[in-house]
């Protein structure tokens, strides 16, 4: 946002603003063109497939809203995206030179964005075993031993320079490293308790950390996750975010029926199957493990956008599931829930229109 900000000069802060939210809304567009470009590597020339993903994600009225405004989410969520495109690449097309350093300074430049975003170097790594384990190449190892290189690098060269910026090294809220391997395993059964509880109803042995919310998740990632803006008070009737839960369940439901009818296609791209899977279960895991307490919340301290790094792997995830039925039932069903993102991205604009100026 620096160079939006530079570019105003001394114009008013209302000037200086409006040029830094253009670069975020140029950066969102870039998370779209990203997803577009990696759902190309997964089904070559099935362009309904591509379009209809990138759609998905650009129709998401809270991805739009966070779009719009001054926030380094947009800046890690179009990494993201860059990263997933480059490990699909590497995934489809093998790992060459160009794009082992290219995914390489993509991980190494994330974290100094956000700092969220070291939980996609665990997806990174499993895509680099994986291919290593898949080709059994000695260019593999080339690859793998240039991306290492790349990251170490550009982490070095950052360390250097942070404090000029009167910024640390690890872009976290204290300033340390984001996680220890004695912090991870001291906290694993605290992490894992709370975890589920966000998503299932506590067992009798848990100690209960929501007992005012019923289902934290339906808070965190349905509302927060589609629509909920200004300070997250402007909501919708309930009745709509059901009928976005009833969407994800037909959704999830069509890729399991996707899996089973195409297992032959599944078992031939594994790796890349795998990594669209894995990368929003990490990124939630990872977003639920920093917030996890051993005490109880009132409320839901998590916002939905933290999933937002791995919004490009769901876009691709939902637009595949509706292939499971034949394409043309995929051309009606992509078609349907573009038109579906439409209204609710126009409704979302009234909405909050309304809830600002009513």
């Amino acid at each position: 946002m620096t160079v939006p900000y530079r570019i105003a000069g001394d114009a008013s802060i209302w000037s200086q603003l409006t040029a830094m939210r253009i670069a975020s809304a140029l950066l969102a567009a870039l998370t779209v063109l990203f997803v577009l470009l990696a759902a190309r590597e997964v089904a070559g020339d099935r362009r309904l497939f591509a379009v209809g993903a990138a759609l998905i994600v650009a129709l998401n009225p809270m991805f739009t809203f966070i779009g719009a405004s001054v926030n380094n989410d947009v800046g890690v969520n179009a990494a993201a995206a860059l990263l997933l495109l480059l490990l699909l690449r590497a995934a489809r097309r093998g790992l060459t030179l160009p794009v082992a350093l290219a995914i390489g300074v993509t991980l190494g430049v994330l974290p100094v964005i956000k700092g969220t975003s070291y939980a996609l170097y665990v997806v990174a790594v499993f895509v680099l075993l994986a291919l290593l384990v898949k080709c059994r190449d000695r260019r593999v190892l080339v690859g793998i031993a240039a991306t290492v290189a790349a990251v170490v690098l550009v982490q070095i060269g950052w360390s250097n320079v942070a404090a000029t910026f009167d910024r640390t090294t690890f872009t976290t809220p204290g300033g340390g490293a984001p996680i220890t391997g004695t912090s991870l395993w001291s906290t694993a059964g605290l992490s894992i308790s709370y975890i589920w509880q966000i998503f299932l109803p506590v067992l009798p042995f848990m100690y209960d950390h929501y007992p005012y919310l019923s289902w934290p998740a339906y808070e965190i990632y349905v509302v927060r996750g589609w629509a909920a803006f200004g300070w997250y008070a402007i909501v919708f009737p309930a009745i709509v975010y059901y009928a976005i839960i009833a969407g994800i369940a037909g959704t999830f439901g069509a890729g399991v029926c996707f899996a089973r009818r195409r297992w032959d296609w599944v078992k031939e791209n594994w790796v890349t199957v795998l990594m669209l899977v894995i990368t929003p279960i990490i990124v939630v895991a990872a977003v639920e493990r920093a917030f996890a307490t051993s005490g109880q919340r009132t409320i839901a301290a998590e916002m939905g956008r933290y999933l937002f790094p791995a919004i490009g792997a769901l876009g691709i995830l939902a637009a595949g599931a509706f292939w499971a039925f034949g394409e043309r039932w995929a051309a009606r069903l992509t078609t349907g829930v573009v038109v579906a993102g439409i209204v609710l991205t126009y409704a979302a604009q009234l909405l909050t229109l309304r809830g600002f100026y009513t």
